[in-house]
Parts: structure tokens; sequence; C-alpha cells
């Protein structure tokens, strides 16, 4: 009897698998197990901006839910993603591109890196933005969080980020309350959530770090909104907004999540 329902649960977990979407350069002869146990204590815990939703199942699988808000008949994610789940996501598919992020390296100032076969962040950096992330390593993610949760994931389309940020930008004061930027950053990334919400609840849409949009102008570029720490951002929408190659990786670029209601 027990030989039997070891048996059949190691059949379960072989025959979960992600999904890879056929828009992206992924070997998709590489299947990933989805229910990888997750590794270390220091990414188990729960983070005070994100502790009101953890899944856990029975293996042991773990993924932060973005807090969001429901604006606009869409769900935004509050804060843009961070190194810890960010972090999470690699380890769980327990598989990397170099077209997705880059590592922690002496040539760039990146907060994950790779140690003993598990990914790992920087001491004190678990929440701020993740960086040096292109629009396919956004894309990516927002597919695997689909597929851990069975909800619509995706990147916020140009159009919808700008209904969101139109009224926050209409005065230079303003801008400075809920935004860090070349003004008030000290030329420095902060950690997601310091500074004033806007007026959906939602924080650093303006600033911190560029923001991916799931635009497609062409298969090789895609649209940034938001400006970052080391931006003039002005009351001028065109500072906040450009187009750019998908596979760039900065130390100023991230992204946050939006989910559809079905």
């Amino acid at each position: 009897m027990y030989i039997v329902c070891i048996l059949l649960l190691v059949s379960s977990l072989s025959a979960v698998k992600i999904q890879w979407n056929d828009g992206l350069t992924i070997d998709k002869n590489t299947e990933q197990n989805i229910y990888k146990t997750y590794i270390e204590d220091k990414y188990s815990d729960e983070i005070k901006i994100y502790d009101d939703f953890i899944i856990k199942n029975r293996y042991k699988n773990r993924v932060i839910l973005p807090k969001m808000m429901f604006v606009n008949n869409i769900y935004l994610s509050n804060y843009e993603v961070t190194n810890k789940e960010y972090a999470i996501f690699l380890n769980d598919i327990n598989y990397f591109l170099d077209e997705w992020i880059e590592l922690k390296s002496i040539n760039n100032t990146s907060k994950i890196f790779k140690q003993n076969d598990t990914y790992e962040v920087v001491d004190g950096f678990e929440n701020f933005p993740v960086i040096y992330v292109s629009w396919f390593g956004a894309k990516i993610y927002t597919k695997w969080l689909s597929n851990k949760t069975k909800l619509n994931y995706r990147l916020p389309t140009k159009k919808e980020y700008l209904s969101l940020i139109k009224d926050d930008i209409k005065y230079k004061f303003q801008i400075d309350s809920i935004s860090w930027n070349i003004d008030n950053s000290k030329n420095n990334i902060h950690q997601v959530g310091l500074k004033q919400a806007n007026k959906y609840g939602l924080y650093d849409l303006i600033g911190n770090v560029w923001e991916w949009c799931n635009n497609n102008y062409t298969n090789k570029k895609s649209t940034l909104i938001g400006g970052s720490y080391n931006e003039f951002i002005t009351t001028d929408i065109k500072d906040i907004t450009i187009i750019s190659d998908k596979n760039i990786k900065k130390k100023d670029i991230g992204f946050r999540v939006i989910r559809s209601v079905k």
C-alpha cells in the first residue's frame, strides 16, 4: 500500500511541467518541475510588506503573491518585484538564462548571485527592486507566477501604466513626494515602498527604477516607463517614457506585475 502511494506521488510530481511561452527564446526541451522545494530559510521568512499572502503546499514550495490594489478592473502590484521574489523564482525553476538577468559580478551592482547551486540575495537588499532584468526576464517571471497560482499575471501595458501616473506628475513637489529621482535619491536605488503611495495606493510608479511594459513595437523593442533614481523627472510625460531593446539589462531597470480579473 505504501509503495503504491509513493509511486503515485512520484508520478504526479514528474507530470507537472512549466509551460513556456512560445514568444520567449527558451529551450523548449528543458522541462522544469515547478514543485522543487525551496531551500534557504532566509527566503522562506515572510517579509513585512508581503506578509498578506503566502502559498504553501505539501511539497513545501513557496511563492510570494504580490500585495495588490484593484484599480480600473485590474489588480496592480503595490510594489516593484523585489530581489527576494526573483530569487525565489530562479530557485524554484532551477534554471537560468543570461538573457533574463545579470547576476552580481565585479562589473555591475546586481544583488542576486549564485552560491552552491542556490540563488541568493545580498544581505539587506531583499526588499529592493530587482534590477539588471530584461523584458524577457520580466515576462518569464509573470508566466511562472501565473503557472504557480493559476491566476493571470502579466506586465502592464503602456496605456494602463500611463493612466495610473497621469495625475502624479502634475506638480514637481508632488513628484518628489512619491518618487526617488536624481533630486532626492543621492544617486542610490531604494527599498520599495518608502516613499508616499499615489492616490491608488501604489508605490514607486514614478522613479526608483524604470519598469517594463507589455507593449511590442517590434519583436525586439518594448516600452520602459516611470523614470528612475538617477533621472530628472519633470511634469512632461515624455521624460519618463522610452522605447528600448527588450534585451537591455541596466542598474535602473526593473518591473512590476498586474493581474487580470479573468
